[in-house]
């Protein structure tokens, strides 16, 4: 059940930085904690769900009591750094609408350009002549 719970919170953590860059929080040292916790949480409970199966279940509660610790580990990691996650996901959002309005001034600015190039007037007039 605990498992389950945790696995909600990183969901939502993954969720929330999606496209974020981890490797920008904490000179890269969150992203390589993040990893090492979650690969560790990955296949000791893949063990653990292997081992329930035989009758010895010692074993396969005592994974899933380490499982449980690195989950709470994880789980403090990422709120200690909640704060450079929150900062993150602003700078990403800063970039990706800096990057949408040079899209939009291009736009515009192309538009003005193209306008003074082509001779519009004479367009018209080519246009007009052929319904006349």
């Amino acid at each position: 059940m605990n498992v389950k719970l945790y696995d909600i919170v990183i969901k939502k953590f993954s969720k929330r930085t999606k496209y974020i860059d981890l490797v920008s929080i904490g000179n890269g040292e969150f992203y390589i904690e993040y990893k090492k916790h979650r690969q560790y949480i990955i296949e000791n409970l893949k063990k653990a769900k292997l081992l329930e199966i035989k009758p010895e279940k010692e074993d396969a509660i005592c994974l899933y009591e380490q499982v449980h610790n690195k989950y709470a580990e994880l789980e403090l990691l990422i709120t200690k750094n909640d704060t450079n996650i929150g900062w993150a996901v602003v700078k990403f959002s800063v970039k990706r609408a800096l990057a949408f309005l040079g899209w939009l001034m291009s736009a515009i600015i192309s538009g003005f350009i193209s306008s003074n190039v082509i001779p519009w007037n004479e367009m018209w007039k080519c246009v007009l002549s052929w319904f006349t």
